[in-house]
């Protein structure tokens, strides 16, 4: 997916900045690109590393594809932290949902991502 005048192709929506949003309590993450399990696989373990962060629930369903309820225990940027991890290629908001694009090629996750994501 590409991002062009600050519109996301893919989602027909304007990609904003959400970086510095905090948020707390359940999230939404809607998963785009999920092909590849072994990449899944690794952002998740990614979320498992982020502190106050727990993985509630994970559903995949044919019309909505991976969705990953996540629960913050306190306020967190986490747009940015997201944006920050290796595997992912754009972070942006779709109504109520955090959108999370994979980038197209699975890459090898360092043992110590805590270091990063803290």
């Amino acid at each position: 997916m590409s991002k062009k005048n600050g519109k996301s192709k893919a989602a027909g929506t304007i990609a904003r900045d959400i970086s510095s949003e905090l948020y707390e309590g359940d999230v939404r993450l809607e998963i785009e690109s999920s092909e590849d399990f072994k990449q899944v696989n690794q952002f998740r373990k990614c979320l498992k590393t982020v502190e106050n962060l727990r993985i509630a629930s994970s559903n995949w369903s044919e019309e909505e594809g991976l969705m990953i309820i996540v629960s913050l225990r306190s306020p967190v940027p986490l747009g940015s932290i997201l944006s920050r991890m290796p595997m992912i290629e754009q972070v942006y908001k779709k109504r109520k949902s955090i959108v999370a694009v994979l980038n197209g090629s699975a890459v090898d996750v360092p043992p110590t991502v805590d270091r990063i994501y803290s």
